[in-house]
């Protein structure tokens, strides 16, 4: 009984962690594309933002 919780535990933890790489990921992601449109000049990049919120939901 003992040796089925652990292992339950690990699975969660370890989906814990991709759960959460995937997040930091997707952070990266928003503040590089944040970054790019910031810039004078790039108002263009306000074209991509629809598609972007689209595919990131």
């Amino acid at each position: 009984m003992i040796d089925q919780q652990q292992t339950k535990l690990e699975i969660l933890l370890k989906e814990y962690e991709t759960v959460k790489a995937e997040q930091e990921a997707r952070i990266g992601f928003r503040d590089n594309l944040l970054y790019a449109i910031s810039k004078e000049g790039v108002y263009l990049s306000f074209l991509i933002l629809p598609w972007v919120s689209l595919i990131m939901g």
